[in-house]
């Protein structure tokens, strides 16, 4: 497991695509650039208010067609604040994974300094039914008064 959290560490976070800019002209025309419903004139005949009413239909549609732009421009600027919080939201992740790895490590570190302590405390242990020294010399000097104090030592205790 932590092999993977290694590897997955090594590189550097994955990288969220920009939202592609809306196709906007610069010739398209503006909401302001259309006038609102015309007022019909006193004594409008059926045919000239159907014609009024095309027309007007004919400019709302226009308007329409201007709005969308102003829309899509709006979405377009609202995807890319998404996408610019979800790439911070992904990097404070990394980072912080960053720094968890990077203290467990300390810890290891640690724990591994610990464990391989300069002091060599207790002075003795016990191996084998044997009472050994943990520093080479403590071993070999009761050894030598141990064979002073036998006046004929055998071949074996020698």
């Amino acid at each position: 497991m932590r092999h993977s959290r290694e590897v997955f560490m090594a590189g550097q976070p994955p990288q969220i695509p920009m939202p592609n800019p809306p196709d906007i002209q610069d010739g398209d025309e503006a909401l302001s650039d259309i006038s609102p419903d015309t007022v019909p004139p006193n004594g409008e005949t059926n045919e000239q208010k159907t014609a009024r009413e095309k027309k007007n239909n004919a400019q709302q549609a226009w308007c329409n067609r201007a709005q969308h732009p102003k829309e899509e421009w709006q979405w377009y600027q609202s995807a890319c604040r998404d996408v610019e919080r979800r790439r911070l939201a992904v990097e404070a992740a990394y980072e912080r994974l960053w720094d968890e790895e990077a203290e467990r490590q300390c810890q290891d570190h640690d724990a591994a300094r610990a464990s391989a302590s300069r002091n060599l405390e207790p002075e003795f242990m016990e191996v084998a039914g044997h009472m050994v020294f943990t520093m080479p010399y403590a071993n070999v000097y009761p050894l030598v008064e141990e064979m002073a104090a036998i006046e004929n030592p055998t071949p074996n205790q020698q």
